[in-house]
């Protein structure tokens, strides 16, 4: 009888609403009187529908009911019905959240044909919105109007604060056990929390302690330059002191808590100082009027300034975010630019330098130019301690370190330095090495970096150098250096020859180093008295011994012109060895020490020795072997090969061609004989023999072997090859 009469009522009335006078009060109270008395869920959803078609004046109407069957408030937020996990949803008692009845809400969808649709809930608040209180269910819509409730309440009732805080974090606890790791409260909410003086305080503004797993790092690394009102209150606060501790750190982490001080977002555009570092690192683009940059900032910045550059890599290596931030290439930074041609176009900028990068160098917390390597810790500015004990307490390798202090700025290698470094490194040797060892190191690493970039020194140095009397740092003006002229002992306390290999890449060490090149200094022969027999003995096993050196030479070299230039060098080189030598430098006279040498045209060399010399002796004296490759070394306009040289004149030569033949091949030798005009006819012969077979030649044992080889390899048994004349 109720529906019928009730279906008659509202429809007399909306055919005759000009002629009846009924007031908003009386409108809004006969359906949620009828609300009341209603008991079964059909009535009630035709009740919602006639309200839906004839009463729909902007009121809400307490239409609803809860599982329970009670009728909700219009002053409630109403949800429908959970989707997933337990029915139940956590709401505190001072948050005002009710949810549809799931029988109801079905039998809704029938009444408005939204059985298929593909969004229930939303379509179904669409429909009935304007009568009722009623929300799709979103679980983080229902987590904010419960965490927007306690802020609400706090505000009015600041005394109870703490008692709905605890409220508050148990039911979003109990709900974060259901919930999915894809809800997340919106970072804008903000969740009053409790910290260790039981005040308020924002989420986002609250460190976890050392109750959790992860707040011992926490400590470690900010616990000097937090405060009290910083760190989130105690579990047994909370109540929580009984439940699974990764969970409840997992928990606050999801409210907002931080283990690491937070990124923000914020926008930078056109910010003259972020600019500028960024195009310290990349070229700036032509043309570039304008910027709009938006990037990720430590909140709290200042902080950084208290900390330390092991305590920063620690950090890193355990935040992901923060990992992310110093990538140049992954980082998520946002930096466009625009020119004044293409007035509303932005270009990207790539591979740059984050903000997070700027706020460490500000804080001097970057490595750039820092050299990793133990053998390297001298050269750097600061040591990094890779013993720091938190670095062991959290079991950080090594390797992990590196790695950060590369994204840092740090480098392998020397010649990854900048030019600032290098000379800076350059101006501090003669205080970190004042006895000049490992400055030979140093300077070839330099001279390294010059030859890789060609970029100058940025200011005058002191270079580690000797001048005959003594070892010492002197003005580069007053250095000399060359990899073919070797000064003689008298000269050297005038001329400092600087400490840097003679095979070494001279030229390149004379530019870069800006020193004095001895080939400029002219040094003259005003008399010698040469040791006529042995000199000729000399040149007779010099002679004997071209072929093995220019073997040596012949082998790196590929075009037959160079190495007819070369053959012709060799071949007029000669040696004097003299007991007495005169020279003349400007207005100095002086005689040469033992087993110097010196020349004037680059055929002719001189050698001091002594008057009870043997060419024996000589050739195993290793200052005289010194002397001899650096006159073959003059002769070829070379740096290398020095010690094979060395090698030729003290070997016996057949175990010297030996040798030769075995490690670079027989032909070379015939090659080398061949250029400096006396073949081995033998060889020739044979050679040009296998040629016009079309076999292939080749010599692997001492001549006294070969025809015993040839004969072996072409089957010759009655013809003596022995006695042929290969002259003629």
């Amino acid at each position: 009888m109720l529906y019928y009469y009730f279906f008659f009522f509202f429809s007399s009335r909306r055919r005759h609403t000009r002629y009846i006078s009924v007031t908003g009060v009386q409108t809004c109270a006969l359906p949620i009187f009828l609300s009341h008395q209603i008991e079964s869920i059909q009535d009630r959803v035709k009740l919602i529908s006639l309200v839906k078609d004839y009463f729909n004046f902007g009121d809400k109407y307490e239409l609803l009911i809860d599982k329970n069957g009670i009728v909700i408030s219009s002053d409630n937020d109403v949800y429908t019905p959970k989707t997933q996990g337990k029915e139940d949803f956590y709401i505190p008692d001072f948050v005002h959240i009710d949810f549809l009845d799931k029988e109801l809400f079905e039998q809704l969808l029938l009444e408005f044909s939204l059985s298929e649709s593909n969004e229930k809930a939303r379509d179904l608040q669409r429909t009935i919105k304007e009568i009722v209180n009623i929300h799709s269910y979103e679980p983080a819509q229902v987590l904010i109007k419960i965490v927007s409730a306690t802020n609400k309440i706090i505000d009015s009732n600041p005394q109870n604060s703490v008692s709905y805080i605890k409220e508050m974090v148990n039911s979003l606890f109990l709900n974060f056990l259901e919930l999915s790791d894809s809800t997340k409260i919106p970072s804008d909410i903000k969740i009053p929390l409790l910290n260790t003086v039981n005040k308020a305080v924002n989420s986002k503004e609250l460190f976890i302690s050392t109750d959790f797993p992860s707040g011992n790092l926490t400590n470690d690394l900010f616990g000097n330059i937090l405060t009290d009102e910083q760190i989130l209150a105690t579990l047994k606060v909370y109540n929580l002191d009984k439940e699974d501790i990764q969970l409840v750190e997992d928990f606050f982490l999801w409210l907002g808590v931080n283990k690491f001080l937070r990124l923000e977002t914020i926008d930078l555009s056109n910010s003259y100082e972020y600019e500028s570092f960024v195009f310290k690192y990349i070229e700036r683009p032509e043309r570039c009027e304008s910027t709009k940059i938006i990037v990720k900032n430590i909140v709290g910045s200042d902080l950084l300034k208290s900390m330390k550059k092991e305590d920063i890599v620690l950090w890193i290596l355990n935040d992901e975010k923060l990992y992310k931030q110093i990538d140049r290439r992954n980082n998520s930074d946002s930096f466009k630019y625009k020119t004044w041609r293409e007035r509303d176009y932005y270009y990207s900028l790539s591979n740059k330098p984050s903000y997070i990068m700027f706020l460490l160098s500000k804080a001097d917390l970057l490595l750039d130019d820092y050299l990793l390597g133990d053998n390297n810790d001298w050269l750097n500015i600061f040591k990094f301690n890779y013993n720091y004990e938190l670095f062991k307490k959290y079991n950080i390798s090594r390797k992990e370190i590196n790695s950060i202090l590369l994204k840092l700025g740090a480098e392998e290698e020397f010649f990854d330095l900048s030019i600032d470094r290098v000379t800076k490194i350059l101006k501090k040797l003669p205080e970190l090495k004042p006895d000049g060892r490992l400055t030979q190191s140093i300077y070839k690493k330099a001279v390294k970096h010059y030859q890789m970039h060609k970029l100058d020194l940025n200011g005058a140095v002191s270079l580690f150098s000797h001048n005959g009397n003594e070892k010492g740092y002197f003005k580069q003006e007053e250095i000399y250096f060359s990899d073919n002229i070797r000064l003689p002992k008298k000269l050297r306390s005038k001329y400092p020859i600087l400490n840097y290999p003679p095979r070494a890449a001279a030229k390149d060490a004379i530019e870069f180093f800006k020193i004095n090149d001895l080939d400029s200094l002219e040094i003259k022969i005003t008399s010698h008295s040469i040791v006529e027999e042995k000199t000729y003995e000399f040149n007779q096993l010099f002679e004997k011994l071209k072929q093995f050196i220019l073997a040596f030479r012949l082998e790196r070299i590929d075009d037959d012109q160079t190495k007819r230039n070369e053959s012709s060098k060799l071949n007029k080189s000669k040696i004097y060895l003299c007991i007495d030598i005169q020279c003349k430098q400007k207005d100095e006279d002086f005689a040469l020490d033992d087993y110097e040498f010196i020349t004037e045209d680059l055929n002719n060399f001189y050698i001091k020795i002594r008057s009870d010399d043997t060419i024996k002796s000589l050739r195993m004296n290793s200052l005289f072997g010194d002397s001899f490759s650096e006159i073959i070394a003059n002769t070829f306009g070379i740096t290398g090969d020095k010690n094979e040289f060395r090698f030729i004149l003290r070997n016996d030569l057949d175990d010297t061609e030996h040798q030769i033949r075995n490690e670079l091949g027989g032909d070379i030798i015939v090659e080398a004989r061949e250029f400096l005009g006396y073949s081995d006819y033998i060889l020739s012969f044979w050679k040009a023999f296998y040629k016009s077979l079309d076999k292939n030649f080749e010599i692997t044992h001492n001549r006294e072997d070969f025809l015993n080889d040839v004969k072996s390899d072409l089957g010759i048994v009655n013809i003596d090859i022995e006695i042929i004349d290969y002259e003629n």
